[in-house]
């Protein structure tokens, strides 16, 4: 029998190969497949040879492949600060068709646009926590729990409710310890929660919490941890570091933060972060002294050094305009610093307060 031409061409047309979806581990590799599972005890991957179950507490992240076209849109439109449009596209992700992880991903996703929406507009908050909640009573024991009760409460603390965000951090610090989920999510908890404290103006019990965290989180990195682990404690370490110094400034004033920051600069093995924050440190320090000159080229001099893409870049921006518009707007006006805040940091809560010096 002659086959017509549409059928010999579709066997002779090669099969479509999926793409593998990669879960990456703590030791810095990685394991190829079908992820058919992932909670809070094991990752299950189908591959070549056959099924493989790896340990939840060996797992670092999760690469998921062969995206339906709404999600990888939803994700566009999240990377771009377009957060309406995040939140739409992720909503019509929820109902596509694909594998078992698409609606949960999906429903994280529109609560992870819905909160960083909230940076910039507070009023978000609110729904955002709510969707995170939701989120969490869908899917229990996921894989994903940890990241979704972390964007719980920093969406409480962006609402202003300290006490409900801290009581879930210390929580997710206590299930992360019990679990061996991490160092990174245990000592990230207790950041976050420090962080939730100083946002809700109680920087001595953040300043108490921070002077135990980052001597500890300095000890972890010296232990030597897993290699997929050291890149993300340094930066709960700048992190911490930064914050301790904005509780004391909180607490005591910029220029009694001074000592603090110029420790922080003679550490060489602070990161760019950590001086750039210390070296605005000492800006807004000089400036409380009436020295707006040397604050104004001290922020400049983090303008030319700090690399690009940073939160800390985006507050000297917005500081070196303050200062500007204090000196007259000499030599460059205040309205130039605070526009290239907007358009290079739009969804920093700098860009907020950068658009309200623009009567925007």
């Amino acid at each position: 029998m002659t086959l017509p031409w549409p059928s010999l061409l579709l066997l002779l047309w090669p099969a479509a190969v999926q793409t593998p979806d990669r879960v990456h581990l703590m030791d810095a590799t990685t394991v190829s497949g079908q992820v058919t599972a992932a909670t809070l005890d094991a990752v299950s991957v189908t591959g070549a040879s056959g099924e493989q179950k790896i340990e939840a507490r060996q797992v670092f992240r999760i690469e998921f492949a062969d995206k339906p076209e709404a999600l990888r849109n939803a994700e566009s439109f999240l990377q771009a600060h377009d957060y309406q449009n995040a939140v739409n596209s992720f909503e019509s992700a929820d109902g596509a068709v694909g594998p078992w992880w698409v609606q949960p991903v999906a429903r994280l996703g529109r609560a992870d646009a819905l909160l960083a929406w909230s940076r910039i507009d507070k009023s978000r908050a609110g729904e955002a926590a709510d969707a995170y909640a939701q989120w969490l009573s869908a899917y229990p024991n996921s894989f994903f729990e940890p990241r979704a009760r972390l964007g719980q409460a920093r969406a409480l603390s962006l609402a202003g409710k300290t006490e409900d965000a801290s009581r879930l951090l210390e929580e997710l610090a206590t299930t992360a310890f019990q679990r061996n989920l991490g160092k990174h999510v245990e000592l990230g908890a207790r950041l976050e929660r420090a962080l939730a404290y100083l946002a809700g103006g109680q920087a001595q019990v953040a300043e108490a919490r921070l002077n135990d965290l980052v001597p500890e989180i300095g000890q972890v990195l010296s232990a030597g941890p897993p290699k997929a682990l050291v890149a993300p404690l340094r930066q709960l370490l700048a992190q911490a570091e930064i914050a301790l110094g904005e509780a004391k400034v909180a607490r005591n004033g910029d220029a009694a933060a001074r000592p603090y920051w110029e420790g922080l600069l003679a550490d060489r093995s602070a990161g760019p972060d950590t001086r750039g924050a210390a070296t605005i440190g000492l800006a807004l320090a000089a400036r409380s002294e009436g020295k707006h000159r040397e604050a104004q080229l001290l922020l400049a001099r983090v303008v030319a050094t700090l690399p690009g893409g940073s939160e800390t870049l985006a507050r000297a921006l917005y500081e070196l305009g303050d200062v500007s518009r204090e000196l007259g707007n000499s030599p460059v006006a205040s309205a130039l610093y605070f526009q290239q805040v907007v358009a290079e940091f739009p969804s920093s809560p700098w860009a907020a307060k950068a658009r309200v010096e623009l009567g925007g």
